[in-house]
């Protein structure tokens, strides 16, 4: 699903008065902050994988992969399975489900 959002800015001439990779290059005299938290994808990998929010059903290293090619599908299948390799390498000492379930809320 994420794939396919589009997370842009509405450039509104008001709030956001210009396109921010512009504001951010005329920013050198402004405080301000950007950045996302440790839950922003939470929603998304939740509908691609309902799992992460149900006691009983499990989260599988076949839906992981699915949930992970999606998201580098511009990136290719090596570096899908790189990011899978990555992120699922704490799994051979801990393959809980709570363990796997707190790595896709990420």
């Amino acid at each position: 699903m994420l794939h396919y959002l589009g997370f842009l800015p509405v450039i509104d001439g008001d709030f956001i008065p210009d396109d921010p990779v512009n504001l951010y290059a005329n920013a050198a005299d402004i405080d301000y902050i950007a950045g996302t938290n440790n839950m922003d994808g939470h929603i998304f990998a939740s509908i691609d994988m309902p799992a992460i929010n149900k006691d009983k059903q499990e989260v599988t290293e076949e839906d992981f992969f699915r949930l992970v090619s999606g998201l580098t599908i511009t990136k290719g299948l090596r570096d899908a399975k790189t990011t899978f390799d990555v992120y699922t390498e704490s799994w051979a000492q801990d393959p809980s489900q709570d363990k796997k379930k707190n790595k896709v809320r990420l």
